[in-house]
């Protein structure tokens, strides 16, 4: 009995400390007082053996991120030629699409010359049909196509950091350790046309622990959402969590999440924390509890 107890004092302090943070956070959004940003996309196909600009933009609304603000560094002041920069894609608006950055024609206005990075083959990954059956393959070989004039900065998530064009405009995108990546829950090789969207849209976001290897693939573990928070993640801290993904599941990985090493921004926080950019995060993995769900939740350990 005084076990349980301990244990139920331990969880309503913890769910009171989430919920302190919780609300300083909310605290210092409202006194903001700011517009929510939104991402942009230039009705790009997914399908990367067609990609063009059809001229049409639609914009969606995202909230804001729990601490880090990244539309900084997505603003106009931070294109360059020769960068390579992730763009949202039409599917269900996540960064898979990539762009080398030609020329900034001007930076306000904004006006860029970019080369959009297309992918006609995943034979780098073995006999998979990723591509011929309309997904978008997110990592491995590219190469620059088509190329465009760009007016609105929204479309674009986040550069590349380190990555750059090759001999013929070939681009190599592969997963780097530190990276934060969303991978697909329920990726299988024999998805096709025909895999229903809620089989595919259900995501899980991973670090990535060391860097892509041919022989060995990945290594990642996967993050885990503290309760009252949007889009702040920790390492799951069981080491049977830790995997390896290889060569031939490299599919599996969906887009890269910008992310934000948070180091004393809140002081309940424990260590080792990102906040995750929520225009780059499934909506599904937006939703949070509010800080009445967690007292409750630990009033009912208490209970038991």
């Amino acid at each position: 009995m005084k076990l349980a107890a301990a244990a139920a004092a331990e969880a309503a302090a913890a769910a009171k400390a989430v919920r302190e943070a919780a609300e300083a956070v909310a605290a210092a959004a409202a006194r903001e007082n700011v517009e929510l940003p939104k991402r942009a996309y230039l009705g790009v196909p997914g399908h990367q053996s067609e990609l063009h600009r059809t001229g049409s933009t639609t914009s969606i609304t995202v909230p804001d991120p729990d601490f880090h603000d990244f539309d900084k560094d997505r603003s106009e002041e931070c294109f360059k030629p020769k960068q390579i920069w992730a763009i949202y894609d039409e599917e269900d608006g996540m960064p898979r699409l990539y762009c080398l950055i030609r020329e900034v024609i001007s930076v306000k206005p904004f006006k860029v010359h970019i080369s959009y990075l297309n992918s006609k083959t995943d034979a780098e990954f073995g006999s998979v049909n990723w591509i011929d059956s309309g997904f978008t393959k997110s990592c491995g070989n590219f190469r620059a196509w088509n190329s465009d004039i760009v007016e609105q900065v929204n479309i674009f998530s986040h550069l590349l950091s380190g990555e750059k064009a090759g001999r013929g405009g070939c681009v190599r995108i592969y997963p780097k350790s530190g990276n934060i990546w969303a991978v697909y829950r329920n990726w299988s090789p024999d998805w096709n046309r025909s895999t229903p969207d809620e089989v595919r849209h259900q995501y899980e976001m991973v670090e990535v622990l060391d860097d892509y290897s041919e022989e060995l693939g990945v290594c990642i573990v996967p993050l885990v959402k503290l309760d009252g928070f949007k889009t702040v993640y920790q390492r799951n801290t069981d080491k049977n969590a830790i995997q390896w993904i290889p060569r031939r599941e490299m599919l599996r990985f969906s887009h890269q999440v910008p992310s934000w090493l948070l180091k004393g921004e809140a002081s309940n926080l424990p260590e080792g924390c990102w906040d995750l950019d929520p225009a780059a995060t499934p909506d599904e993995l937006l939703q949070t509890a509010t800080p009445d769900e967690l007292l409750q939740a630990a009033t009912e350990v208490k209970a038991e």
